[in-house]
């Protein structure tokens, strides 16, 4: 450790952490579909049974199923089917779209936490040390990495009652708030003066962790929602009158499910853009996690290489750009979400 430092060893445990976790440990089924559950689409066997008999006789009624085993057949609207559940397993994860990205995303995010955190640990307990901060990498490549995923679900998309889920709903906004210059004006420059300028940036900093924590802890009651909608979308089509084709029935309960992958990370992608550019903003601005001025020379060892392109006055105004328009972007689309899904698309 004294030659390579303590930030570098720490890089090189996380990546065989990383290594072996890939294959002994899921930390999908641990921490994202446990406890979740979905509904099963009816087999044909299940909607014929329901369905009134036919008066055809034996040959007719054989020849008719077979061709409704390859052209499907009309089943009424109205049907009283029930769905079965199912526990939601990483094992039919990984039939869906996206699941690499899920599956490298829960492996690399929890990872880059910890040693950005214990190098902050170890920063603060000896400010003196010269070892190079690799964490300012880590956050990169974890930027880099939810962009690619972000990216890749732009490409696909081109075509609550309770407080607590509204709170995280809400979070983004509270944080855009903050960049606001009247907030900034009456905490900084007021006539009280509430907050200096570092305590408020560290403020926004705080703001996008409480927020990415609250994402993370409501995940379990969001991803069920989504689920719900498979049968949702069945007690509504039994109002309805006519006939639907067993095929689309079906595809209709399974699509819901087909999209989990896609909606894992589209929960997680925009609060973990947040939270990286948060912590990049934090750690090259010259910032005190208490608010407190920091010494300039110590910052510079803090920060790395980074800091001998670019002084702490240039990398807060990169970062805070960048977090106020990845705030600024995920609010604006959480909204036209909301007014989309609740006055424009029919369930």
């Amino acid at each position: 450790m004294a030659i390579l430092g303590f930030h570098i060893v720490v890089s090189l445990i996380a990546l065989t952490v990383m290594s072996k976790l890939g294959t002994r440990l899921s930390i999908i089924q641990l921490f994202i579909v446990k406890g979740l559950y979905r509904f099963i689409a009816p087999s044909n066997d299940d909607i014929r049974a329901l369905m009134p008999p036919s008066k055809d006789n034996p040959r007719a009624r054989k020849k008719k199923r077979e061709e409704e085993e390859t052209e499907g057949f009309n089943v009424p609207k109205s049907l009283p089917l029930r769905l079965r559940l199912g526990r939601v397993e990483e094992e039919e994860l990984k039939n869906l779209p996206l699941y690499s990205s899920v599956h490298w995303l829960s492996l690399f995010v929890p990872l880059c936490l910890v040693v950005y955190s214990m190098s902050e640990v170890f920063s603060f307990l000896f400010p003196n040390s010269n070892d190079t901060n690799v964490a300012i990498l880590w956050l990169l490549i974890a930027v880099a990495f939810v962009l690619q995923v972000s990216f890749a679900l732009f490409l696909i998309y081109i075509p609550f009652p309770r407080f607590a889920l509204h709170l995280t709903f809400l979070l983004p906004l509270l944080s855009l708030l903050s960049f606001a210059s009247p907030v900034k004006k009456q905490l900084v420059y007021g006539p009280r003066k509430l907050l200096t300028e570092d305590q408020l940036d560290i403020l926004r900093i705080y703001l996008a962790i409480l927020s990415f924590i609250c994402r993370v802890a409501l995940r379990a009651p969001h991803f069920q929602a989504h689920l719900n909608l498979s049968r949702a979308k069945l007690n509504a089509l039994q109002h309805e009158t006519g006939y639907i084709r067993n095929v689309a029935l079906q595809a209709m309960i399974f699509r819901y499910y087909s999209y989990f992958c896609a909606v894992i990370l589209q929960y997680f992608s925009p609060v973990l853009l947040s939270l990286y550019f948060a912590l990049l903003l934090k750690t090259t601005g010259n910032l005190s996690w208490l608010g407190t001025p920091v010494d300039e020379s110590l910052s510079q060892v803090t920060a790395g290489s980074l800091r001998s392109i670019f002084d702490a006055t240039v990398c807060r105004a990169i970062w805070s750009f960048s977090l106020v328009f990845v705030t600024f972007t995920n609010v604006v689309l959480s909204f036209m979400g909301v007014m989309y899904n609740s006055y424009f698309l029919p369930l």
